[in-house]
């Protein structure tokens, strides 16, 4: 395998993988939207953050499994679509679009490197619910348990990687047990006035009144043009304060160890 070290070249394959999914969604009309700081690269950089290896989108909840469909169906040979039910390696409710010619050393995986996912976007579903309510909770309640016994980290001390070590002793054989009580906890209230990614990394920094998320705009982002919310000034202050303030180089972290290149 040959590493990939440029950050250019893995913006390029991102960048790719977000071209097929908004054309795809174009076509058949699904209204998706970037999130977190993939919405903060496109406002504060008019592409990239500098440092960023991943892209977040999200689609209606809705929409969310017929764009698992279309994704099946139209996605060019080289990108694939994946979720908890066809990959045991993606542990929640929500799809990771691949590009199958490189995999990433994600230490959360525990399989040898070329077993490993490719370089990839998420696509997360947007939820209708009432803020604080016991239904977020429940839902964040099952995230944690989904969490502890299943997801490593290379960062855990001692103590904590024996507590999991512990955890993952008595947990369920179907590693998809929590994440189907995640989705079922998710059952849409459609007459709530949030909307939110409630398995998104942020919880409840996530979830706003539902226009933010309905009010779309085209916004440039490095040479293709991509959508988000109309309202960014709102989306981004809530979800990171000053944004247009560049973070400490300490706060300035990847997501994956490596990316490469297969054979």
């Amino acid at each position: 395998m040959m590493r990939i070290d440029n950050i250019d070249e893995v913006h390029d394959i991102l960048l790719g993988i977000a071209t097929v999914f908004h054309q795809i969604c174009t076509k058949h009309n699904i209204p998706y939207c970037m999130l977190g700081g993939t919405m903060l690269g496109a406002v504060r950089h008019k592409g990239f953050i500098p440092w960023d290896d991943d892209m977040d989108f999200a689609v209606p909840r809705e929409y969310y499994e017929k764009v698992i469909d279309l994704l099946e169906q139209e996605l060019p040979k080289e990108y694939r679509a994946l979720n908890y039910r066809n990959c045991e390696q993606i542990k929640y409710p929500f799809i990771k679009i691949e590009d199958r010619r490189t995999c990433i050393d994600d230490k959360s995986l525990d399989c040898p490197l070329d077993a490993k996912i490719g370089l990839n976007i998420d696509v997360f579903p947007l939820d209708h619910c009432a803020k604080n309510s016991w239904r977020m909770k429940r839902v964040f309640f099952f995230i944690a348990l989904q969490t502890l016994f299943f997801l490593e980290s290379p960062t855990y001390s001692k103590p904590k990687a024996l507590i999991k070590k512990i955890c993952k002793f008595f947990a369920p054989k179907d590693t998809r047990f929590f994440i189907k009580k995640i989705e079922w906890a998710m059952l849409n209230d459609n007459d709530a006035d949030y909307v939110g990614n409630l398995i998104g990394r942020w919880r409840e920094k996530e979830t706003f009144k539902a226009d933010i998320y309905q009010n779309l705009a085209d916004y440039p982002f490095e040479n293709i043009i991509l959508r988000g919310p109309k309202d960014y000034n709102t989306y981004l202050t809530q979800m990171y304060g000053d944004y247009m303030k560049m973070p400490p180089k300490e706060q300035q972290l990847v997501h994956v160890e490596g990316v490469y290149w297969r054979k």
